[in-house]
């Protein structure tokens, strides 16, 4: 069994975009609450401060990414066990451990990225 890790980006003009990883490894309920439990607000987080993909530039198609009212943050939807093969090299237990280690979710730092690419 591995672990699925869904995630959604929503812009300030309600532009979403989605993402399934699958991870190798399973986490106990209760890693997937503490992970949950590390999300701010509304399951909300910063992809890159746990080693995964923002979703922002996907949307570029359709919005023209507007910084002064659109945000790095994004909503981390469910974790659950699944027969899937993993999507990424990183494990489970890799991405409980980096959620587990945040102390403040860096939204500076993940919107100084995407102005630098």
């Amino acid at each position: 069994m591995n672990t699925l890790i869904s995630y959604l980006y929503r812009d300030a003009d309600n532009y979403k975009v989605h993402r399934d990883e699958v991870l190798q490894g399973i986490l106990s309920p209760e890693q997937k609450q503490a992970m949950f439990s590390k999300c701010d607000g509304d399951n909300e987080f910063v992809p890159e401060d746990v080693g995964l993909n923002a979703l922002q530039e996907e949307l570029q198609a359709y919005d023209s990414q507007d910084w002064d009212s659109d945000h790095p943050i994004h909503e981390l939807q469910k974790i659950e066990n699944t027969k899937q093969e993993p999507t990424i090299t990183m494990t489970a237990q890799e991405i409980y451990s980096k959620f587990i280690g945040i102390e403040a979710w860096d939204s500076e730092k993940a919107v100084q990225h995407i102005l630098n690419k």
